[in-house]
């Protein structure tokens, strides 16, 4: 009797992709991994490098500060410190929390995407997102306040391409795709510049969503 079972293998592969890249127990295994990687560094941390002037300028000059800080060179950088740094305030716990939060967000938006667009790589997708969420060479998640609106962007940017997917593999809700994916990527490229270049990604996007959808109609007809 042969030790190696073809049938069992592939039923302890289903398993083992059912266990650790469904859709339901993906996101608990990269929760589990954020907390233990960097939710029980929350403590311990402090405010670095520009979180300083961010939470000084919050703190002693308000919503109207932070505008004339950022408004000569990019006017709509502040919104996000706007928005939460009245939730916030000078809480260095709270800003952590905030921007591991919007960090595994984007993980999970750029997850989602790469599903959306390979439904058929449920596994691919999920390592792919989990060099992304563990990417060794970013080693300044500490600097809570300064990164949040890189995260934010993140998440942003990854929603528009998934959203872009959509908008091509269901026709019937074009429009309603099209208007999310389209706000999404003012949203991001009113926060800061840094999302300029890469927009050149989603023509690549673009180009395999149909090309998918091209292959689907010819298998059918």
């Amino acid at each position: 009797m042969s030790l190696f079972n073809p049938g069992k293998v592939r039923v302890l592969t289903a398993r083992a992709r059912d266990w650790f890249f469904s859709w339901r127990a993906f996101p608990a295994w990269l929760f589990l991994l954020y907390l233990i990687l960097f939710g029980v560094w929350i403590p311990f941390l402090g405010f670095n490098w520009d979180d300083w002037p961010h939470s000084f300028l919050a703190r002693n000059f308000g919503p109207q500060g932070i505008f004339r800080y950022f408004v000569d060179e990019r006017p709509f950088a502040g919104c996000t410190l706007m928005l939460f740094s009245p939730l916030l305030g000078g809480s260095i716990p709270g800003w952590q929390v905030l921007s591991l939060a919007l960090r595994f967000g984007a993980v999970l938006a750029f997850w989602w995407f790469l599903i959306t667009l390979w439904p058929e790589r449920e596994a691919e997708a999920a390592l792919a997102a989990l060099v992304f969420a563990i990417y060794p060479v970013f080693s300044q998640q500490a600097q809570s306040i300064t990164y949040h609106q890189l995260w934010t962007q993140f998440l942003l940017f990854f929603l528009s391409l998934g959203w872009t997917v959509l908008s091509i593999r269901r026709p019937e809700h074009f429009l309603r795709f099209t208007i999310l994916a389209v706000l999404a990527l003012l949203l991001n490229l009113t926060i800061t510049e840094y999302f300029y270049g890469v927009e050149l990604a989603r023509l690549v996007v673009i180009w395999l969503a149909l090309a998918e959808r091209a292959q689907t109609q010819r298998s059918i007809f």
